[in-house]
């Protein structure tokens, strides 16, 4: 079943189409990484080259899961298992280990946003 929403981007109103699933992935993303819907739309759409705004949204929501299965997370903290692009792991890293900080919550969406722009580089 298809879910229609208005946005706002750049003061621009459009509207985004998806399934329902993709908008209950998007509605825990984005409290996840408290960010609002027009502000992650936004921020996808700074980053697509070749894809339609939906399309876009659609693939960060993906790589954004698939970022999240590539950590565990240990009474010791989280731990990355399966990266194979070593450069995603740099701000990890230094998010999960700033010195004299309680343990914050991990914010994945700026090395989805990096993923993203880079498959959106590559696309051509």
């Amino acid at each position: 079943m298809l879910k229609k929403q208005n946005i706002t981007i750049a003061g621009r109103r459009t509207s985004l189409v998806m399934d329902v699933y993709f908008w209950d992935c998007l509605q825990t993303l984005l409290w996840q990484e408290k960010i609002s819907l027009n502000d992650f739309c936004m921020k996808v759409d700074r980053c697509r080259r070749h894809s339609s705004l939906t399309s876009a949204i659609k693939l960060a929501i993906l790589i954004y899961y698939r970022s999240l299965a590539s950590f565990t997370v240990g009474a010791d903290g989280i731990f990355a298992t399966d990266i194979t692009d070593k450069t995603d792991i740099t701000d990890m890293t230094q998010q999960l280990h700033a010195p004299d900080a309680a343990p914050a919550p991990v914010r994945l969406l700026p090395l989805v946003l990096q993923k993203f722009a880079i498959i959106e580089a590559h696309a051509e």
